[in-house]
């Protein structure tokens, strides 16, 4: 007896077995690759507000008088001379405008109370604002930001930044930068 064309059951059940698997392995890649991208865009965008926190502190603290730039202690206390090598969270400073005949000129003038770069809480536990203090007013510069430490040493400061990446479960994306006080 002579075969008919076309294929069996078995042939067909097969094929669509195959079939099955094939579009499920894409579906499976397709959502992964979705999910990777996803989370890219997350931790670029923790990345991007470190990177713009760090900016306006580079900003704020690139006219600062080198002489001027005082720190306080993690806990709180009185401005202190910054001391090379230690970390402080809140820096106080003030801006060099000029520098003639009669020494530099800085804003604000003594006796006026000195800018300051410091955190103030805001949102949920754990995260601040980077805020300029000045003037009795409070600037807001960047938030989101769960720490940020400065450290002294000679005529650089290098300034560590923690920021929240709330999507990725709180996971912290860190920044540090060095920048180059030039004035005296």
């Amino acid at each position: 007896m002579r075969r008919r064309a076309g294929f069996t059951v078995i042939e067909l059940l097969v094929s669509a077995v195959v079939l099955a698997l094939l579009l499920l392995g894409g579906v499976v890649a397709a959502r992964s690759s979705t999910g990777l991208a996803h989370d890219a865009l997350r931790t670029s965008e923790a990345e991007r507000r470190a990177r713009s926190a760090h900016d306006a502190v580079k900003r704020c603290v690139a006219m600062a008088g080198r002489s001027t730039l005082e720190a306080i202690p993690a806990g709180g206390g009185v401005p202190q001379p910054m001391l090379d090598g230690v970390p402080y969270d809140r820096v106080v400073f003030r801006r060099m405008v000029s520098n003639g005949p009669a020494g530099p000129v800085y804003d604000p003038a003594p006796p006026a109370l000195p800018m300051a770069l410091a955190l103030q809480p805001s949102g949920p536990a754990g995260e601040s604002d980077l805020v300029l203090l000045q003037s009795g007013a409070v600037v807001p510069l960047c938030g989101s930001i769960e720490s940020l430490s400065f450290v002294r040493t000679g005529s650089r400061l290098t300034v560590t930044i923690v920021v929240v990446d709330r999507a990725a479960g709180r996971r912290p994306c860190t920044l540090v930068r060095s920048l180059v006080l030039r004035n005296p």
